[in-house]
């Protein structure tokens, strides 16, 4: 589209061609023998007729056509089309003496042609009476609309469409040499198949258009069918080659994308009877290989696309967009003489540039989707990941509260029992002051242990927070500083009524346990403040405390303090969060934040 506008505007007075002048008839079925002689003035001369409208077919079946063209004796050129292979035009000379002859067509050595263009032109008019003969051997089925032009006329569009053909060439070289030296520097074999594949397609639009013949391997044009058809084995192969290695997956890929492979196996087939098959045969076989390839590879995009293949989806639409427009521009050009939103002579230009372009969109948008893919892939290992610690510390924190449990109300009642057992023994005994004494010490020590084993089971499950609830247990982890250190507390819970999960508590509550465990044993602090509060549905947390730290040489203080960290990172990554610690002259400064779903908040 963008192309068609700026042919419009650059050349406006391109669809201002003067109106055809050139009478033209046909003379189909003519042997291979037919000269010059039997058509003008033999058996045959009454065998033309008239051409219905601007143009004809050529094909297979009548491989060699006469013409009789009449200009009114008017000087000029006479352009039979791109796509023609082989043409000899007999200008019968004003004084009646004979013909003169000349020679042009893509196929035919560039030293043997008249004139160096693609569309075999031929000039016409002095010496000649206005009637002329046209011999045309065409191998491939087209639409030929011979016109007659002035010179002047005929250098300027020639000079306009060199210009477009360039312009189109050297941007496909460009879009080649981009995804080529890409798909080097990232190592990415996709940039480098979609290289090859438009350079193949790029030398099968040379060999079709002509422009190779005419103006890059001259005199190497008898070559030019020999290389029609193995640019197209491998642009083709290399194309299915392509999509097999876009669509492919590492987890394993469907019977759809495994069948690709097919036609890349057909090719080479193809390549093996390039040798014994004629022309025109190789060129069906390949032509409908080709169409079979396409075909396959739109309907195998659709089925993917339906069954959730974000890379078909992606590729279905430009492949669409490239080759059913394109493919139909193309026949319409070569079928007929329809006006065209873009000219006929650079459909096939435009389609290799707008592959290779939008195709370089399409695996640069991979790289995006495949960056995409591999960031979800993380978070959910990063889910699996929070979701495994969490259980291991639920079922680490359940092993405690029954442990706890189990201390409480068996060793600590039971050595409650003791004590008092031993104390009423005493009063009830006659015995001496000293095994009185003696007795009360072992009372004495049993309450003791009783009191290691309530603190031992509030610190393996803070039954606090069951009872009291995680905001009067998190006071009393501050209270105990000041019980223990002597270290002046202040503590502010403004979370307004936001209440946190059972797990949120228990983890916070651990979190905030290690960082006092670590003010009591390993600071001077004289003064601590605590804030808790709540906003953008994040819990934030900030502990300050006066006090350096000490530099210990003891290696079990260093490991204590090790462990107190990964203890504190364990249950930040559980609570899905983040926290610093940071450590000055003015003391040390733990800050924590996690977020809490609004649909999990409780008033």
């Amino acid at each position: 589209i963008l192309f068609a506008l700026i042919w419009w505007t650059v050349d406006a007075d391109a669809s201002e061609k003067p109106a055809d002048q050139l009478g033209i008839s046909i003379l189909r079925g003519a042997a291979e023998s037919v000269t010059i002689q039997d058509v003008c003035c033999g058996q045959l001369k009454d065998g033309f007729e008239p051409v219905d409208g601007r143009g004809f077919l050529t094909g297979p079946d009548s491989p060699v056509i006469w013409l009789r063209l009449e200009t009114g004796g008017r000087k000029g050129i006479i352009r039979f089309g791109s796509f023609a292979e082989d043409v000899t035009l007999y200008s019968e000379r004003a004084n009646g003496t004979g013909f003169d002859t000349m020679r042009t067509g893509k196929l035919l050595p560039v030293d043997q042609r008249e004139t160096i263009d693609i569309h075999a032109s031929l000039p016409v008019g002095d010496g000649t009476n206005g009637v002329h003969y046209a011999r045309i051997s065409q191998i491939a089925a087209i639409f030929m609309a011979p016109e007659f032009q002035t010179r002047e006329a005929f250098e300027t569009e020639y000079s306009r469409e060199l210009f477009w053909h360039i312009f189109l060439a050297g941007a496909a070289v460009i879009m080649m040499i981009f995804n080529l030296s890409l798909g080097i520097i990232i190592r990415d074999k996709l940039f480098v198949l979609n290289a090859f594949s438009v350079f193949f397609t790029f030398a099968n639009g040379l060999v079709i258009s002509g422009l190779g013949s005419s103006y890059l391997w001259g005199n190497w044009a008898q070559y030019s069918i020999g290389m029609f058809d193995i640019t197209m084995m491998l642009g083709s192969g290399t194309s299915a080659v392509f999509l097999y290695a876009y669509l492919d997956q590492p987890g394993g890929n469907s019977r759809w994308v495994k069948a690709i492979l097919i036609f890349p196996v057909l090719f080479i087939v193809s390549f093996l009877l390039w040798f014994f098959l004629s022309t025109w045969k190789m060129h069906v076989l390949l032509i409908t290989l080709n169409v079979a390839n396409t075909l396959y590879a739109l309907i195998a995009l659709a089925v993917l696309s339906v069954g959730g293949d974000r890379r078909a989806r992606l590729m279905l639409p430009t492949l669409l967009v490239i080759l059913i427009p394109g493919n139909i521009l193309l026949f319409a050009g070569s079928m007929s003489a329809a006006e065209l939103i873009i000219p006929r002579v650079h459909v096939l230009e435009v389609m290799i540039f707008m592959e290779a372009l939008l195709f370089s969109l399409v695996l640069a948008y991979r790289i995006r989707l495949a960056q995409t893919e591999a960031a979800d892939a993380h978070q959910q290992l990063d889910r699996v990941q929070r979701n495994a610690s969490r259980q291991m510390i639920e079922s680490v924190d359940a092993d405690r509260r029954r442990i706890a449990s189990d201390l409480h109300d068996t060793a600590g009642q039971g050595l409650s029992a003791i004590s008092i057992r031993l104390k009423q023994f005493v009063a009830r005994s006659g015995l001496s002051r000293a095994a009185k004494s003696e007795i009360d010490e072992i009372a004495a020590f049993s309450s003791g242990i009783v009191g290691d084993i309530r603190r031992i089971s509030h610190e393996l499950h803070p039954a606090i927070i069951d009872h009291l609830g995680w905001k009067r247990a998190i006071r009393q982890l501050f209270s105990s500083l000041t019980d223990a250190r002597d270290i002046a507390v202040d503590v502010n819970l403004d979370m307004g009524d936001v209440e946190l999960e059972s797990w949120q508590q228990l983890n916070l509550y651990r979190i905030v346990q290690e960082v006092c465990s670590n003010i009591a044993k390993h600071s001077e602090a004289t003064r601590c403040r605590a804030d808790f509060t709540f906003s953008a549905n994040e819990v934030h947390v900030t502990i300050a405390d006066n006090g350096p730290r000490q530099q210990s040489s003891d290696n079990a203080a260093v490991i204590g303090a090790s462990l107190g960290k990964v203890i504190i990172d364990q249950r930040v990554r559980l609570l899905q969060g983040d926290w610093s610690s940071t450590t000055s002259v003015d003391g040390t400064v733990v800050q924590l934040h996690f977020p809490l779903d609004d649909g999990k908040r409780v008033s």
